[in-house]
């Protein structure tokens, strides 16, 4: 930049461009069946997220949130007896999305 006495500045300004969706880790529930209904969803993310969500795609499919402006999500949940195939969607602050599936089942 100038001006009229010609003195001189300048500025430098750095960003960066998020691209790459979160990554998922499922530790639970894992791939087994298992004898009690209440299943413990222990998941770890790749980075703090906007948004963690699942749906059941053996149920309606419906994404229902589990927490926001999380980074982990330790809670248990109960679940009807039968087969599960779980989808985790996760979604960033710049609008990435990532996503995970496991397939369980309960019997009781």
């Amino acid at each position: 930049l100038y001006d009229p006495v010609t003195n001189t500045t300048s500025n430098k300004n750095n960003f960066f461009i998020d691209s790459t969706a979160p990554s998922i880790t499922i530790n639970s529930p894992q791939q087994t069946a298992y004898q009690d209904n209440r299943i413990l969803f222990d998941i770890e993310l790749s980075e703090e997220v906007s948004s963690l969500e699942y749906a059941d795609l053996d149920a309606n499919g419906n994404y229902i949130r589990l927490c926001k402006h999380c980074r982990e999500y330790t809670k248990t949940k109960s679940m009807r007896e039968g087969d599960h195939t779980l989808s985790f969607r996760a979604t960033d602050y710049a609008g990435n999305v990532g996503t995970a599936s496991v397939a369980f089942s309960v019997a009781e």
